[in-house]
């Protein structure tokens, strides 16, 4: 499915893809093996660019936050088409640390939803049928997996059944 698209596979059901956002039409295109090729472009240089463009698009949003029975559950508040790609940025710790913690947990089933949460409460405990509602709902379902953020890595530790 993937064939030439630019890509990173992060787990078993997850892969990062390279793409170009035209805000004027709001639309998505993969980038392709040939896009680079016809501008002379390494993919090290466009992977580069892309992390630094989550970091950039990270350092101007907001994220929002709700108490569930004692903890706090954050929300990324973005309108760009990149919301759950945002788990991948450098600077989401910094955006986190002083109201969730660090290492966090996030969820991020669909392209247009994502949750953060603090690794040492319940809430992972508490959010797997919102995840799950949103994944099969999705019109651009990513993933049920459950991913820990912390400085070392983002990895997904399991994922809330979907069926």
């Amino acid at each position: 499915m993937l064939d030439d698209i630019l890509h990173k596979k992060i787990s078993d059901e997850s892969a990062i893809l390279l793409s170009y956002y035209n805000k004027d039409s709001n639309q998505i295109r993969w980038l392709h093996e040939s896009d680079l090729k016809e501008r002379n472009i390494s993919s090290d240089i466009a992977w580069e660019q892309a992390v630094s463009n989550l970091d950039k698009i990270m350092e101007n949003t907001e994220i929002t936050y709700t108490e569930i029975e004692g903890e706090k559950l954050g929300m990324i508040q973005a309108d760009e088409p990149y919301k759950a790609s945002l788990i991948l940025s450098n600077t989401i710790k910094g955006k986190v640390v002083g109201d969730i913690g660090w290492p966090i947990y996030a969820v991020a089933p669909a392209r247009d939803f994502v949750y953060l949460f603090s690794k040492g409460g319940d809430l992972i405990n508490k959010v797997g049928n919102v995840v799950v509602r949103e994944y099969k709902n999705s019109g651009y379902p990513i993933s049920t997996e459950v991913w820990e953020l912390s400085d070392k890595k983002q990895e997904p530790i399991g994922a809330f059944p979907s069926e």
